[in-house]
């Protein structure tokens, strides 16, 4: 829907397109930007080139546990969370055996009413 709304705007810079979901809006940058294409290379070119206090600026460091990495380290005995050495971890809880849960997925529209 976009490309045919670019396609319109050529013919007509006033073109608008308004549809049942919503109207397609077309936005004109006033002033180049960066767009990262590649962040692979600009990370390696960072690490290479700035120094270590700019660094620490503009790259982003998350730290996340996830549970599909832990499960391998970890025991569960009643109703709490223990590591190999005995020490319950904390932060995690334990779902019973049994516990039902659900969840929706929305359907996609594939007609107009």
């Amino acid at each position: 829907m976009a490309a045919y709304s670019e396609n319109q705007r050529q013919k007509d810079p006033k073109y608008r397109l308004d549809t049942p979901f919503g109207k397609v809006t077309i936005r004109t940058t006033k002033t180049p930007k960066a767009k990262i294409t590649d962040a692979t290379q600009v990370l390696n070119f960072v690490k290479a080139n700035w120094n270590p206090h700019v660094q620490d600026e503009v790259i982003k460091r998350t730290e996340k546990v996830g549970i599909t990495d832990l499960k391998p380290f970890i025991n569960i005995a009643k109703g709490k969370v223990f590591d190999e050495d005995g020490e319950m971890i904390p932060g995690v809880e334990v779902v019973p055996a049994g516990v039902e849960s659900s969840t929706v997925k929305p359907t996609p529209i594939t007609e107009v009413l």
